[in-house]
């Protein structure tokens, strides 16, 4: 049977072929940004563009490619098109571009044009569902819509400074807000299943771990509470108290991975792949409460979550998708010589950054990590990359 000729291959492609390489190439440029300051190579100080390249580039393009390639499965609705793949693709290759600029209004409105679009293709799919999803799930819609009400903020202070509390409160529900509600809306169902943590309820009539297999409203009332708590936090944070907001929000985020995850638990399921995801959760946990107890180093210890928990999760996730939608053998996940890599070098780019603080050559010690994490993510691409657009089925 001859290959499918390249029109078919990316008719049929899915929506994670197309992003996860895209989010990569955003994480490079957002660590890159430090090494070319390092070495005097911009005109400018680099932590705001390397923040929301990070965040509106890295972690939400590997997020869109994920939803438009799971949503329509566990709704039973039809797969994303190559208009809609198309459209949001170009607006990220658009965002990509902005990312340089030092004037931020145009990355600021592509992320809210790209969050949109988002909104559109999931809200259309979960309308016509033929299948529930996972009660956790309606966090992600928290998530995705407090990085919508930030970028709009930060847009509005693009043209007009805004007082210093509201552009501190857009960022913190862009930065940390769209993370902590992909993390807890998808993780909660998915990562302990994987990791043979907890046994979700299942059947054979639902496509996916992230369908709801029971029919407990309770359960997702929980959940949309989380929501509203998780937004409060950042608004008590931003306009009363960084005390109190960020614990409350450390107490909910321990709530939901000891009740939910079951974190406290080494994963049953064996693996590198597992042990990845569950050093990603402990992380997620660990790092919501440097801030709480030590203010003064809160940016610094913010990095546990963003070097070791997001970026160690968005990787050993992408390898799950990319493998198993991929048609490749599973058993890759188990052994994988990159994704130990990966693990090993996030791991040394976390150390770094957090001794960063207290040497004297702070921003060399910035350099290395952003060098670390480098190769941490050139790992994973060189052996993981080639699986992603060559799949063993269409």
């Amino acid at each position: 049977m001859p290959p499918p000729s390249p029109t078919k291959r990316l008719y049929t492609s899915d929506p994670y072929q197309w992003f996860f390489p895209l989010g990569i190439l955003f994480g490079l440029t957002g660590t890159g940004f430090w090494i070319l300051f390092g070495f005097g190579r911009l005109p400018f100080y680099p932590s705001p563009h390397h923040a929301e390249a990070m965040i509106g580039g890295f972690l939400l393009t590997v997020a869109i490619g994920f939803l438009m390639t799971a949503i329509p499965r566990f709704t039973g609705t039809p797969s994303a098109s190559t208009g809609e793949k198309g459209v949001i693709f170009l607006t990220a290759i658009a965002l990509f571009c902005a990312s340089f600029f030092s004037f931020r209004f145009w990355f600021h409105g592509l992320v809210a044009i790209e969050l949109l679009l988002l909104f559109r293709f999931g809200l259309s799919r979960i309308i016509k569902a033929a299948f529930r999803p996972a009660p956790s799930f309606p966090l992600v819609g928290f998530g995705l819509l407090m990085a919508l009400i930030g970028t709009f903020l930060l847009l509005a202070n693009d043209v007009k400074s805004l007082p210093s509390a509201a552009v501190f409160f857009a960022r913190l529900i862009f930065w940390y807000g769209l993370f902590n509600g992909l993390a807890l809306g998808i993780g909660t169902q998915l990562l302990p299943s994987i990791m043979g943590i907890v046994q979700t309820a299942s059947s054979p009539s639902l496509p996916t771990p992230l369908n709801a297999g029971d029919r407990n409203r309770n359960k997702r009332r929980f959940f949309i509470l989380c929501g509203f708590i998780l937004f409060a936090s950042f608004a008590v944070e931003a306009g009363l108290s960084l005390f109190w907001g960020r614990l409350l929000r450390a107490l909910l985020v321990t709530t939901v991975m000891i009740g939910y995850w079951k974190i406290y638990r080494f994963p049953r399921s064996p693996g590198i792949l597992t042990l990845c995801l569950w050093i990603s959760g402990c992380l997620l946990l660990i790092g919501q409460w440097p801030g709480v107890f030590f203010p003064q180093y809160a940016v610094h210890g913010a990095h546990i979550l963003f070097i070791a928990s997001l970026s160690l999760m968005i990787f050993s996730v992408a390898t799950r998708v990319t493998l198993s939608h991929g048609g490749h053998d599973l058993a890759l996940e188990r052994r994988s010589p990159a994704l130990v890599a990966t693990l090993l070098f996030l791991f040394a780019a976390l150390i770094v950054r957090l001794l960063a603080p207290f040497n004297e050559g702070y921003f060399r010690l910035l350099v290395l990590a952003s060098v670390l994490w480098i190769g941490g993510a050139l790992s994973w691409s060189v052996f993981f990359l080639p699986k992603i657009f060559n799949r063993r089925h269409p």
